[in-house]
């Protein structure tokens, strides 16, 4: 073979007679000719096409604003495989600091601009905690625009010494869980077996709900009784659901996929999938959870198909706290996990694994729960004078 130029594109005969095309070292076209000069033509319009789409990629580099920035990355963030309160929050923050520092172009985009954006939101009475979730979000938006876009050379939020850090230094919190005894209430208040239906002297149909009187309006009684029948299968199911929570750690968004054929009763293993951290784990059935769990049906699909989010679970968890009287979200119960866990001893490693952290580091807050709960046990003690 002849090669006649150096470099991509470049055109080359084979033994045959026939010119070809080589756009990169892997692709190669024939220009199914054998003439020289029609060759040299495809060339010169390859190279072309080349140097224009450069000069776009470059004018494109120059003069790509915050807009349409935002557009092209969050409609990246929605076809990739993560939460959709992930990109819900991307959205939120990028909304935001465009409202703040306007529509300009992405390589003017600097300090200034980033220290701008948490002073305003400071004067608007926001908490730190709420600016620092927004600006992880820029941070790895830009990140984006740095290393797979190349839209800009480095990435604003991004702190260049070790007394130059966006965000917030927050004071360390402890992980909230909950008491057994509020656990216990929240149980008492999904529970269906105080559910009672009656009719009133007017016809009208009623659930009785611990006292509390849940009006069905003058349905017959057979509709009256698949409703209850309804209303106590989605409480059992919440109610399954709150156990499997305690009991094994799992994030909110793991519930909701889990899959029936998920649960080996046999060897005693919950599988949980599509995690995070991208990482499969298992974790071992408690005996009070397997008692529930033999109940549930085997085959394939959702275990718990009646809710099409994690925001309904959240919803839901929230109407029950709040009937019990007790201050909590879903999200404790997987602390309480952690940090039931930790109280008792239990080896971190091993909690790391269990709740499916990708770094210890962020497991080791309950190891911290541990010293407390070991220093108010100190506390008890009395020797008297």
């Amino acid at each position: 073979m002849k090669k006649i130029k150096i470099g991509y594109p470049n055109i080359f005969k084979r033994s045959n007679g026939i010119w070809n095309i080589q756009y990169s070292r892997d692709v190669r076209r024939s220009i199914r000719t054998r003439d020289e000069s029609i060759a040299r033509a495809v060339l010169q319009q390859a190279i072309r096409k080349m140097l224009d789409s450069k000069l776009l990629s470059i004018e494109k580099v120059k003069s790509i604003m915050l807009d349409d920035f935002i557009r092209e990355y969050i409609e990246k963030r929605e076809l990739m495989d993560i939460e959709p309160r992930t990109v819900d929050n991307d959205r939120l923050a990028f909304r935001r600091f465009r409202e703040i520092v306007g529509n300009q172009r992405l390589r003017k985009i600097d300090r200034a601009d980033v220290d701008r954006f948490k002073l305003s939101l400071l004067r608007e009475g926001r908490a730190k905690g709420y600016i620092n979730s927004l600006l992880r979000s820029l941070t790895t938006g830009f990140n984006y625009a740095v290393k797979e876009a190349g839209y800009i050379s480095y990435n604003p939020f991004i702190k260049k010494n070790r007394h130059d850090n966006v965000l917030f230094k927050m004071d360390e919190q402890l992980p909230k869980f909950i008491s057994p005894e509020n656990i216990e209430r929240i149980f008492d208040a999904i529970s269906s077996k105080d559910l009672v239906l009656f009719c009133d002297n007017s016809g009208f149909w009623h659930i009785n709900d611990s006292g509390k009187d849940i009006p069905l309006g003058p349905k017959k009684e057979f509709r009256a009784q698949e409703f209850l029948r309804d209303e106590k299968a989605r409480r059992d199911d919440f109610y399954l659901a709150v156990k499997i929570y305690l009991y094994t750690g799992m994030r909110r968004s793991e519930l909701i996929r889990l899959n029936r054929q998920d649960i080996d009763l046999r060897n005693g293993l919950i599988y949980i999938r599509d995690t995070k951290s991208k990482k499969d784990r298992a974790v071992p059935i408690h005996d009070d959870l397997r008692l529930l769990l033999e109940n549930v049906h085997e085959g394939i699909g959702k275990l718990f198909p009646r809710w099409s989010s994690a925001d309904v679970m959240t919803a839901l968890f929230r109407k029950y706290a709040d009937k019990a009287g007790v201050s909590a979200t879903l999200h404790h119960l997987r602390h309480s996990f952690g940090s039931y866990l930790s109280m008792a001893g239990e080896d971190i490693n091993k909690i790391q694994k269990l709740m499916g952290h990708s770094d210890i580091k962020t497991t080791q807050i309950y190891a911290k729960v541990n010293t407390e709960s070991l220093r108010s046990t100190i506390g008890k003690l009395n020797y008297g004078k």
